[in-house]
Formats: structure tokens, sequence, C-alpha cells
């Protein structure tokens, strides 16, 4: 049986639910089912040992009838494969996100738009990637079925393009009905669902754990190739297993982070107005005691200085340059003298041509 007759064979089942149940929920009843029953597929040859022998024969009610239904429903394996048992999967969510006016796009988003997506995730590791038996991990902070399935499609993409590499997936997901769904999807597929959970990505409380899956990733640099000219000629990813590059003749070679974890306050500010016989206003980090920055930073120059904290106002930045700039001290006087020396040598030269 191919993937789209399967589809929709199991599709067929929501013929049992009108009536009893809503469109938007018919997913919640035959997506459980059908991973139970490729489950219950896989598990047949030791279904004998755990079965009970006498065994509740009565054929009445709606739950029989889907069970019923689906035993009908052959997904095994040796049938069909862990590939197109996830298309089917996925056929399925697409079908459910359609019907389903309260829920629709937030399910599911097209295979063809998501490897799109993934596709440039990997484009800054080809020399990594060209090692064997490389391992690269990967978070979705929106593990759902919609964009989550990135994680899935990633983990093909690599494979297509690097068949040795293996890749270590970890997903957050805040609709406990998505991270379900997206458990589901990868787990039917054959892929680890260990490292899906469930919550919110953007909570103070799971800034550890995503540092922690982001562990590697995190700590790694970029190596920024240079030339004499100062123009960039490459971009390298230094992960453990990858050596810096060395830098071109007359070129460079700069490190700069590739990705920090920050907490919120570390982006916000007190703004506070300092009384005196001229009035001012600082901004003070979220992250600092305003009493302590201000005996600091003010008394010990204005001891009449008072704060009116009715005045005090928070606000929040992003300074990219104070969290990600890299500084580089200027060149050597000798070496700017010697590269001014050249140039005047070359534009009297110019000059002398003309004159000549």
């Amino acid at each position: 049986m191919n993937q789209q007759a399967l589809s929709a064979l199991i599709w067929s089942v929501a013929d049992l639910l009108r009536g009893d149940f809503k469109q938007s929920e018919y997913g919640r009843v035959i997506l459980p089912f059908t991973v139970l029953r490729r489950l219950d597929c896989v598990l047949a040859p030791t279904k004998a040992a755990v079965l009970v022998e006498h065994r509740d024969k009565e054929q009445a009610g709606l739950l029989y009838l889907v069970v019923e239904k689906f035993a009908h429903i052959e997904p095994h394996p040796r049938r069909v494969d862990n590939v197109h048992m996830g298309l089917v999967f996925e056929e399925l969510i697409r079908k459910f996100a359609e019907i389903s006016n309260e829920t629709a796009g937030e399910h599911f988003t097209p295979r063809e738009l998501i490897r799109l997506m993934v596709s440039p995730l990997f484009i800054e590791d080809d020399e990594a990637l060209s090692k064997p038996g490389i391992v690269r991990t990967i978070y979705d902070p929106t593990a759902g079925t919609g964009t989550g399935r990135m994680l899935s499609v990633a983990g093909e993409h690599l494979h297509e393009i690097k068949p040795g590499a293996r890749l270590t997936m970890f997903g957050q997901e805040l609709n406990p009905e998505s991270y379900a769904i997206c458990k589901a999807d990868m787990l039917i597929k054959g892929q680890d669902v260990r490292s899906i959970v469930l919550g919110n990505t953007l909570s103070e409380t799971h800034i550890g754990e995503i540092t922690r899956l982001l562990g590697e990733f995190l700590e790694a640099e970029q190596a920024v190739v240079s030339d004499a000219q100062g123009k960039e000629l490459a971009r390298v990813t230094l992960f453990p297993e990858v050596r810096c590059p060395a830098a071109p003749a007359g070129g460079k070679v700069k490190r700069v982070p590739i990705a920090r974890v920050f907490r919120n306050q570390d982006f916000g500010y007190r703004t506070i107005t300092i009384e005196r016989p001229l009035r001012d206003a600082e901004n003070v980090p979220l992250f600092e005691d305003v009493q302590a920055w201000f005996e600091r930073e003010v008394l010990s120059h204005a001891p009449d200085a008072w704060i009116d904290h009715d005045k005090t106002r928070i606000g929040y930045e992003i300074p990219l340059n104070r969290h990600f700039y890299v500084f580089e001290p200027p060149r050597p006087l000798a070496e700017i003298d010697a590269d001014l020396k050249r140039s005047m040598d070359r534009i009297k030269q110019m000059i002398e041509g003309l004159a000549g």
C-alpha cells in the first residue's frame, strides 16, 4: 500500500467521528490511534504474551468502532518504513489543519517551505561536515508541528548531504497539543524524542536548560578570514574538531563569537532622576542595586544630590556592539607609517608620469 492510499484509509476513520466530535477535534483521536496502531504492529510478535485470555467482547460505543476501524489498517514496518510512515502522519496533520477553522495554520507548515528554511542552517558548516563521523546539535525553540518539523526535516537534509553525519535534536514547545503531535511525528519516523520538552522557551527558568542543550554551539566562535585589503574571504565555524584557518599573506584571521545567552535583566535598566542644582538623568542596569550605584557614581562627586524615585522608569535596549563587538587593537605606528610612505611614493610616481 502506497503512502497516499494509507493516508486515505486512515483518514476514513473521520467518518465515524462526525457528530460526536467537531472537525477541529478529529486529530485528537486519529493521530494518537495512528501512533498506537503503528506500535501495535511493531509489538505484534509479543502480543500473545501480554494479552489476557478473556477479553471484553462487547461491541458497543464509539471507542470500539474507532478501534475496530484501526484494527483493519496495517502500517507494519515490513510494509511501511519509517520515512513513508512519517509522510503519512504529516499528510494527516495537514488534513486536520485544513478542516479546522479554529487552528488553521497553527499545526502545519508545508514540507517544501520547511526544507527551504532548513537548508541555510548548514551553509556555514561545509568544512566541519566534511569530517567523518561528525555530530551536530540543533535546537528548535518552537518545536510544535508548525515549524517544529524543522527538526525532522533537518535530520533528513543532513543525511542527504552528509550520510555519515549525525544530528542530535533538541526542542521545546509551549502548547501541550503541539508538543504531543511533534513527539508523535518524530517517534513514528524512528527519531529520538527524549530531548523534546514541554515549556515556555522565553521563561527565565528555561535559560539554563537552553544553555545546556546548545552548549557546544554557544561556546563556538567563527574565524573571519580577510586579505591584506580587509576584504572578507571566508568564515569558518570553530567547533572542537575544526582547526582555525591560517591567515593569508598580509591578511588576518579574526575570531568572533557566534551566540550568547542572556537573562532578560541583562538588557534592562532603570532611568533615575538625580536632583541637585542641575537636574540629571542616568540609566542604571537592572541587575545593579540603584542605591549602591548612586553612592559610587554620584555621591562621591556631588554629596548634595538625591534621587527622585517617583520619576524612576524601567526600559530595555539590546546593545549588540556591547555584547558582540570584538576589540581590534590598532596597527603599530611603524606599520602605518610604512603604508603611508608607500602610498605617497605611488602618488608621486603618478604625478611625475603626468608631468612627463
